[in-house]
């Protein structure tokens, strides 16, 4: 129980380990959740024609929380 409290792990969460030349290593990993999911694919709606234009245009714009400068890379 110490263990779960101080990695604050739950249940489902993933523990993995692998070998090493005297012991074992051991890796944590949280379960991803339908709410971890959501918050990556919940974004701000964007124009993909007005984006493409701006991209076209060489201008900077944001994509969420993201800075975008695409005319380098064109």
């Amino acid at each position: 129980m110490e263990i779960r409290k101080k990695f604050k792990l739950r249940s489902g969460d993933i523990i993995g380990w692998k070998s090493t030349k005297n012991d074992a290593e051991v890796k944590f990993r949280k379960k991803v959740t339908f709410d971890d999911i959501c918050r990556i694919v919940d974004r701000p709606e964007t124009d993909a024609v007005e984006l493409k234009k701006k991209v076209q245009r060489g201008e900077r714009f944001r994509l969420g929380n993201f800075l975008i400068n695409l005319s380098n890379h064109l």
